[in-house]
């Protein structure tokens, strides 16, 4: 989101303003240098003071002397050395190479050849959603929003071999479907139209496709994470051996004004509005909702875990603390940038990769972790990429698979299927996978 610039204060309005307040602000404006606030002497602060003495008390400032000390002219001749803090390094895709595990953004022309098996039959599934293969109901075929539509081709309609009696209730389930993603589809295409932003996208377009997309997946929760927060046991290193820096309780208005110590509006700090835009997660997780017996293991795993990770996941927000999440969802409007996405998802799944490699660990095992699907949703386009576990690095495998949007009648029914595709690889790969290394991480413990 974009940080509102705040009115310029008129001379009137500074000369009211606390030195506090001013020098707080200089502090944190990353294209200047800080400089010590002058010393006020009782009159100058009065609020009595003649505007004759204005030029006097100008005249006394270092800055303004006519004779410096030798001490301070050789401070203020001695170049200044700036070290680039970590949060002002996060602005391009290219800043996560300068993590210790480092992160590659790679874009690929076909993936079959580069993804691990892992993660091959979803791959699969997602290209013959991509393809547009039997996506329709059939029994819908003579439905008026099916007519005269050039994108919808035989190969479209899923088979219509159903028996006589199972065609009415067909049917009806069909057709109660088809209005609830029409309706969705108009909720998309009005966004675009008024610009909304990325909450009024999610609150009114991603969450209610979502919440219908998963509506027959018992095993799955859909999960708002947008003020979810890594752990700080869990957050990605530097190269140099710092952490990735998170914000502080002060930034969570940036973009806002906040209250100075004069009273008066003070304008966000633009180092606290930085660490905010580099920090803000991803959107969504799809939860897996475990058995009985998966979560009784989870629990007996996160008792043996100290407090600073009792988390099966990087985040101690509490509906993801003792569920897993084996896919990510990052969205954004058409005018935010391609890198504040993958930043903000890069730093995610590194968090992620880090907290289940320590999993791994108490598991006995070496071996890589599962490839994770992730996406990415730009308006009303959804596309996944591939987050592969290379060991001393993590690259996210791109190819520009568009799994479906919003926008159109056959793109949500894609979008649709693309769900349900993910949803029995959670269901098939990723259950299995994460209740092994439970099992084993517990069972070396004993």
């Amino acid at each position: 989101m974009a940080n509102a610039q705040p009115d310029t204060p008129s001379p009137s309005k500074r000369a009211r303003m606390s030195h506090h307040a001013d020098d707080e602000i200089a502090f944190f404006d990353l294209d200047k240098t800080p400089v010590h606030p002058p010393q006020m002497s009782a009159a100058a602060g009065s609020s009595t003071r003649s505007a004759s003495s204005f030029p006097t008390a100008l005249a006394s400032r270092p800055a303004f002397s006519a004779q410096p000390s030798s001490e301070t002219s050789h401070s203020d001749a001695a170049p200044r050395s700036r070290s680039t803090s970590p949060t002002k390094r996060f602005h391009k895709t290219e800043s996560l190479l300068g993590l210790a595990v480092p992160i590659q953004f790679i874009k690929k022309q076909t993936l079959v050849a580069a993804v691990p098996d892992d993660v091959r039959p979803l791959l699969e599934a997602l290209s013959a959603v991509e393809a547009g293969e039997a996506l329709l109901p059939a029994v819908l075929r003579s439905h008026p929003d099916f007519q005269n539509d050039p994108r919808i081709r035989r190969h479209t309609w899923s088979d219509d071999t159903q028996p006589a009696s199972a065609a009415a209730a067909e049917y009806a389930a069909a057709l109660h479907n088809h209005e609830q993603l029409r309706r969705i589809v108009g909720k998309s295409i009005a966004s675009a139209n008024k610009h909304r932003s990325e909450a009024g996208w999610n609150n009114l377009v991603h969450t209610p496709f979502l919440e219908h997309a998963t509506l027959h997946m018992p095993h799955l929760e859909v999960e708002p994470i947008t003020s979810a927060q890594i752990m700080p046991a869990f957050r990605p290193l530097l190269i140099s051996g710092e952490q990735v820096p998170l914000p502080s309780s002060e930034t969570s208005a940036a973009g806002s004004s906040v209250s100075g110590r004069s009273g008066l509006a003070t304008p966000i700090r633009r180092g606290a509005a930085m660490t905010t835009w580099v920090h803000k997660m991803v959107d969504y997780a799809l939860v897996l909702r475990p058995s009985d017996a998966l979560q009784a293991l989870i629990d007996r795993f996160l008792e043996g875990e100290p407090w600073e990770k009792q988390s099966i996941n990087q985040t101690r927000y509490e509906p993801l603390r003792a569920q897993p999440a084996p896919v990510f969802i990052e969205t954004r409007t058409t005018s935010g940038t391609q890198d504040s996405a993958n930043v903000q998802l890069g730093i995610w799944v590194a968090a992620w990769h880090k907290r289940i490699r320590t999993v791994a660990s108490q598991a006995g095992t070496e071996e890589r972790l599962l490839t994770l699907p992730v996406v990415q949703v730009i308006g009303g386009v959804w596309s996944v990429l591939y987050v592969v576990d290379d060991g001393t690095h993590i690259r996210v495998l791109d190819d520009d698979c568009r799994i479906g949007n919003t926008n159109n009648i056959l793109g949500i029914y894609q979008l649709q299927a693309s769900i349900a595709a993910l949803g029995r690889w959670v269901q098939d790969t990723f259950t299995p996978w994460v209740t092994d290394l439970l099992t084993r991480a517990v069972e070396n413990r004993a």
